[in-house]
């Protein structure tokens, strides 16, 4: 039994919902009151509804992501049908801008807009208190980092052991990247570290390896970046991970020093490249000289252990596919472990949309409001743009074919010879999903043999590598005769 619940739909189970744990700290008196109970988004609903109705709860408040938009409109009508006297609160960035989602704003009681700890913390008192308010809509409250109760403690052990620790140093960014949320708060405000450090450190003791940083613009301030890096250096267990969203032209020497004595793979920096064309970066409102990007990442790549994460955007406006293919191959001939390509997302009261009539910017109505089309990429173009995507994201950031893949363009343009590589994929399978490793080392040998100039024995040997590395004892006959050691 619980008067409040605390719940969301996340992408994957491995994700911690860190909006639940920041809500249920800051509780104060009610915090006793109050369970969280987390699921995916690839749950059933029904069963979801049920588990919720068994706690009896007065008040059930769910955090509304992009991700989990469709799936909680369900979650929301469903529970409304099941328990119509419960108090229904959303919150999170799907429903704290206009337009709302009808439905969801129907069948909800109230909206928080924001910051939710300290108007959920009051919603919460006033409803149980018998005097609700009697408006729907209630404005979040910005909460100084110095009043904010940090919520580690609330992470379970399961938490733990199998998830994603997420981790808030700083609220707010500088930047003003207009598709980016983070453009409407600009005020960047910091967790004091000497009260940061003691909970970081509960977190090592209790086993923690993997450290996801929430902030939005890790190394705005770079003395406290050092700071932060270094606390983590002097505790340093084998197998941990900090992952952190890197600013990409701020590197300076003192920063460079620190992450140079970090051992492999104990960094990863998520880097958002978005574009080279600086002409689409400066209409964006994204202040970064791509060319000094380009330095520190290969500095990054060749100089220190770090993983990086580089991401490119799909669809910016005025940007055309040959623009993006530019981007493409110069980011393909740094070669970072990861390079994420993503559609761009209209989110909800960003200011993207001033570019919606100039540059005939076309959005999907439905979640994730992915571009469609725009004045530079036609809807056929931007389905292929599309396509290149899913498979770069299958066949390169899995680091399944680190050896073979790059012979792919060996000889020709990373963007063209890759593109090409999709059309012979998707004519084989017929679809995005649900190809096998087995289907992807067998169709990437085909490609490379007959279309990529590279011979049986080479393409058969590097796979026979790629595959040991997925921990497969088991090789494909026709590798080991392609590589001749079959007897």
């Amino acid at each position: 039994m619980a008067d409040i619940v605390l719940t969301s739909l996340n992408s994957r189970y491995y994700h911690c919902a860190a909006s639940l744990v920041f809500l249920k700290a800051n509780l104060g008196e009610y915090e006793e009151r109050a369970v969280i109970r987390e699921f995916v988004v690839k749950c059933d609903i029904s069963t979801v509804v049920e588990e919720i109705v068994s706690l009896q709860p007065r008040m059930v408040l769910i955090s509304v992501y992009i991700w989990n938009a469709r799936e909680t409109r369900e979650l929301v009508c469903s529970l409304r049908e099941r328990a119509s006297d419960v108090c229904i609160v959303l919150g999170g960035p799907e429903v704290s801008y206009a337009p709302q989602d009808p439905v969801l704003i129907e069948y909800a009681d109230y909206v928080v807009c924001g910051e939710g700890e300290v108007a959920a913390r009051e919603l919460v008192a006033d409803v149980l208190n018998g005097t609700p308010p009697a408006q729907k809509m209630i404005n979040g409250v910005e909460i100084s980092m110095e009043a904010l109760r940090l919520p580690y403690r609330l992470y379970t052990d399961e938490d733990v052991a199998h998830r994603i620790v997420y981790v808030e140093t700083s609220r707010g960014c500088p930047y003003k990247c207009e598709y980016c949320l983070s453009s409407l708060d600009n005020h960047v405000r910091f967790v004091p570290l000497d009260v940061l450090f003691p909970e970081l450190d509960i977190l090592i003791e209790r086993g923690v390896k993997l450290f996801k940083l929430l902030d939005r613009t890790f190394n705005t301030r770079i003395a406290r970046s050092v700071q932060i890096l270094e606390f983590f250096l002097e505790r340093y267990r084998t197998g941990m991970q900090i992952h952190m969203e890197f600013i990409p032209d701020r590197l300076p020497p003192a920063l460079k020093e620190i992450i140079r004595q970090f051992p492999p793979e104990a960094l990863q920096f998520e880097i958002g490249v978005q574009s080279y064309n600086q002409e689409i970066l400066d209409r964006i409102q994204r202040r970064q000289k791509s060319d000094v990007v380009h330095e520190n990442i290969k500095w990054m790549i060749n100089c220190s252990n770090a993983v990086v994460h580089a991401d490119l955007i799909i669809g910016l406006p005025g940007e055309d596919e040959e623009s993006f293919a530019y981007g493409f191959n110069q980011l393909v001939g740094l070669y970072p472990q990861h390079i994420q390509i993503n559609l761009l997302k209209l989110l909800k009261g960003t200011p993207l949309a001033r570019h919606c009539g100039p540059f005939k910017l076309v959005f999907d109505s439905e979640a994730p409001f992915e571009i469609q089309s725009t004045s530079s990429i036609a809807t056929e173009a931007m389905q292929q743009l599309s396509l290149l995507s899913r498979y770069w994201t299958l066949f390169h950031n899995q680091e399944r074919f680190r050896r073979s893949l790059p012979l792919i363009w060996r000889n020709g343009s990373p963007y063209d010879c890759f593109m090409a590589f999709c059309q012979f994929v998707f004519h084989r399978f017929q679809r995005r999903y649900g190809i096998s490793l087995d289907d992807q080392t067998h169709v990437l040998f085909d490609y490379l043999v007959e279309h990529a100039g590279v011979s049986a024995e080479e393409a058969g040997a590097l796979l026979i590598q790629d595959y040991g590395d997925e921990g497969k004892r088991w090789v494909p006959r026709y590798l080991k005769e392609a590589a001749g050691i079959c007897p």
